[in-house]
């Protein structure tokens, strides 16, 4: 089983495997994800075999000007060759202790920009609030080109806008942009 942790005030975010793995001492372990979001997505096109409701790549931010606010980000439905059918983001405003779920509008499963897959997704919280998070888009997976998607949140990780295309690599290219932080 996989889950997104938040420990000792400070969120941190552990990919924890089946039959379990301990936490820190003094910490909680909290479910963040739940079913895949992407359920209903139409992947038949695809090479590969993906794996629904798998969950990968787990990353967290703390909001330096509201200390119990956290956004984690995730893939979820993760392909066997790479990728993801979308990136998940969660939203805590009481430290890690309940979380809201979003999708990020990168690929055509989360209805956003049409590319196939996500992956290698980021997160930041900028000094005024603002989040940041970035992914890694694949057209045709898993061979390019590939394309680094970035979006922004003024509302706490509720809702994600000013989707972008920031850089893109050439047709074949599968090695460009592999780790967009």
């Amino acid at each position: 089983m996989r889950v997104v942790a938040a420990a000792i005030g400070i969120a941190f975010v552990a990919t924890l495997a089946a039959g379990g793995s301990s936490s820190p001492a003094g910490s909680t372990v909290l479910r963040v994800s739940a079913a895949s979001p992407f359920a209903a997505c139409t992947t038949s096109d695809q090479p590969g075999r993906n794996w629904g409701n798998a969950e990968v790549e787990p990353r967290v931010a703390g909001d330096p000007s509201s200390p119990g606010h956290l956004i984690g980000v995730w893939q979820q439905d993760r392909w066997s060759n790479g990728g993801s059918n979308g990136i998940v983001a969660a939203r805590s405003a009481d430290g890690g202790v309940t979380w809201a779920r979003t999708t990020l509008p990168f690929d055509r499963c989360a209805g956003g920009l049409g590319y196939r897959r996500a992956s290698d997704p980021c997160v930041s919280i900028g000094p005024d609030g603002r989040a940041y998070a970035t992914a890694l888009a694949e057209t045709n997976p898993p061979h390019g080109p590939n394309t680094i998607v970035a979006a922004t949140s003024s509302d706490g990780g509720q809702t994600w806008n000013r989707v972008r295309r920031i850089t893109a690599s050439a047709d074949g290219d599968a090695d460009f942009n592999d780790k967009d932080r």
